[in-house]
């Protein structure tokens, strides 16, 4: 059990502060994550997905994608998942958000940074995400996605715990052979 999320008390959950599911993907299926060697190079193929990490007092997730845009996406979903359960998000309404970061880490917080804030300000929560672009531009890195919602209604989405912040703690974007992956810790 994550230490940082409460527990069962006299047999009734919580549900303001009910913790997110360990593994997901965006299908809400358990992480699959698939390592294959072939010869002396060996190769990697990864399934996109998300899990949750153990983290003492915050909510810290490794996603996993095929590309930067993939692994923006599953961040977010990774996001809305720990403050509701996005499968019960109907797709009613859009935010495009165009941004840019110094580099690669500021950009990933800028994207869930701006989603947070659409939910702050616009009460309105997401399930779907699509990024269509991740690049370097003079210096920056740009970035343009899609985020699918609506407006939060607590007897409908299942409220779990709110993420104040997204932060730098423990951050790190990479490659594992040809699959991308990030690790961001949200503050609760």
């Amino acid at each position: 059990m994550n230490p940082g999320f409460p527990a069962w008390k006299a047999g009734v959950l919580d549900q303001a502060r009910r913790p997110p599911p360990k593994f997901l993907t965006s299908g809400g299926f358990k992480l699959l994550f698939e390592v294959a060697t072939s010869g002396c190079g060996g190769t990697v193929s990864c399934r996109s997905g998300f899990k949750f990490l153990e983290h003492t007092a915050d909510a810290y997730v490794e996603v996993f994608g095929g590309s930067l845009e993939e692994i923006f996406e599953l961040a977010a979903k990774a996001m809305f998942e720990v403050m509701i359960d996005t499968s019960k998000v109907k797709p009613v309404k859009h935010v495009v958000i165009e941004d840019s970061g110094f580099d690669l880490e500021n950009a990933l917080y800028r994207w869930l940074e701006d989603l947070l804030i659409e939910y702050c300000a616009n009460n309105t929560v997401f399930s779907e995400f699509k990024v269509e672009y991740v690049r370097r531009t003079d210096g920056d890195v740009v970035f343009r996605g899609i985020a699918w919602g609506e407006e939060f209604n607590p007897e409908l989405h299942d409220p779990r715990t709110e993420v104040k912040a997204v932060t730098y703690s423990l951050m790190e974007i990479g490659r594992r052979g040809d699959c991308w992956y990030a690790r961001v810790v949200f503050d609760i």
